[in-house]
Order: structure tokens, then C-alpha cells, then sequence
């Protein structure tokens, strides 16, 4: 473990347990009375506990420098700039869950138009054609939606999409969001 978090992975907060339990674990082995250890084995109990901590250091501040996830600032964003009476369509119901839960309102997906505010693991992304997006709109009696998307959608497919704002800078989990402007 103690390799792989230093060649690998640097890890994180969430990981800072290990450095715990490293702790204590030679808390308990200063209980027992044996003969003093020598120099080169404080030598190795000290270099492992050094980069156990240079580590939890990296990803500490690794974690305080990125965002975990840009669905915060995409829903907040939804929240502030969209009216309430604009449909927002998600296009992976899955993928815009954590943009839903931030924006604390009602996305719908196709090819139902049903609002939704969960995901079965066993459904499968469908991404609809630009016209039954526009169909979407007219029958929601609106001038255009707004299409949340985890990937740039191709322009081949939908021409008369817009890009409004983007969300994909670096983050932690590697979750971008693009919002698309559509009118009817």
C-alpha cells in the first residue's frame, strides 16, 4: 500500500486514515518492552512515516487548489441564469444527476420528457435528434430549452445547438458539463 500511494496514487484527505492507523499501530508496538531498536530500524519506521505524511500534504493541497466536480458551479449557474418556465433536458441522466442536485430544480429527459430526480444503474443513455428536442420545446410551450450535456455535443447532430457556457477545467473527478442553448 505504502508504494502504491507513493509511486501511484498521492492520494488525498480521504486518505489521511492510513497515516492514522500508522500511528497507532506503532503506539501499540511501544507497549511492549524488548530491547531498544536500532538506529536503522527508526531509520525505515521514520522515512515511511515521512512520506505517508509528504503525501497526505500533496493531496491536501491538491484538494484545497481544484474543485472536486464543476456540477456545483454548472447548477448554480442554472440556478441563477435560467427562468423557471425554461425546460432544462439532460442529455446522460446519470452524468447530470450531481448538476441536478445543485441547480434544485426540475431536469427532464427523452425520449419520456418525464421530469426525473433519480437514474436506474440499468438504463441507457439516449441521445435524441435535434428535432425532437425542438419537439420537446413546442410541446412544453416555449421558445427553446436549455440542453445540459457531459460531453460537447457534435455539430453534425445539432446545428442549431449553442453553446452558452462551459464547465471544464481541471477537477478531481474529471466531470466537465456544457450547456447548449436550443430554439424552436
Amino acid at each position: 500500500f505504502l508504494l502504491f500511494a507513493a509511486v501511484i496514487y498521492t492520494g488525498g484527505v480521504r486518505q489521511w486514515g492510513t497515516a492514522v492507523i500508522f500511528w497507532v499501530a506503532l503506539l501499540q508496538l511501544w507497549q511492549y518492552e524488548r530491547p531498544s531498536p536500532g538506529w536503522s530500524r527508526w531509520l525505515v519506521v521514520g522515512s515511511i512515516l515521512f512520506f505517508q505524511l509528504y503525501y497526505s500534504v500533496l493531496g491536501l493541497q491538491k484538494e484545497y487548489r481544484y474543485p472536486f466536480s464543476h456540477a456545483k458551479a454548472a447548477g448554480l449557474f442554472l440556478r441563477e441564469k435560467v427562468p423557471p418556465e425554461v425546460p432544462i433536458v439532460a442529455i446522460n441522466k446519470f452524468e447530470a444527476a450531481p448538476v441536478l442536485g445543485y441547480a434544485g430544480r426540475t431536469f427532464y429527459a427523452l425520449p419520456e420528457g418525464e421530469p426525473f430526480t433519480y437514474f436506474k444503474w440499468v438504463e441507457k443513455v439516449y441521445l435524441p435528434p435535434e428535432h425532437e428536442l425542438g419537439l420537446f420545446a413546442q410541446y412544453k410551450q416555449v421558445g427553446g430549452i436549455i440542453v445540459v450535456s457531459p460531453k460537447p455535443l457534435d455539430p453534425d447532430r445539432y446545428p442549431h445547438a449553442r453553446l452558452w457556457e462551459s464547465f471544464d477545467g481541471y477537477n478531481l473527478k474529471n466531470e466537465n458539463y456544457y450547456l447548449y442553448t436550443l430554439s424552436r
